[in-house]
């Protein structure tokens, strides 16, 4: 056996373990990512007010100024304004139609 047949035999080992672990790998990232976004759901801003997400929060605000308002507010003004303008404009709306 000569120096090179050693080096290749190495190499195509190393490659062939590689691609061995590559699903173990692949899955560890997998599980990483999983637990990241569980982690970002418990930071979410909706969490940190006591709701578990966007949909039960903007529920919530049915309930009270009416569902056809709030679905059209919040469609135009996107989540970033959910804790802010859109409750101002809710508020408003309500004031203003007397609820």
């Amino acid at each position: 056996m000569t120096c090179s047949t050693v080096i290749a035999g190495s190499a195509t080992q190393v490659m062939f373990s590689s691609a061995l672990n590559q699903p173990k790998n692949e899955e560890l990232k997998m599980e990483q990512i999983k637990k990241e976004m569980d982690q970002i759901r418990k930071d979410s801003v909706y969490v940190r007010n006591g709701y578990s997400n966007r949909r039960e929060y903007l529920k919530s605000l049915a309930e009270e100024y009416g569902e056809e308002i709030v679905s059209a507010l919040s469609d135009v003004m996107g989540p970033s304004e959910d804790f802010d303008g859109l409750v101002s404009e809710l508020e408003d709306w309500s004031y203003m139609n007397g609820f």
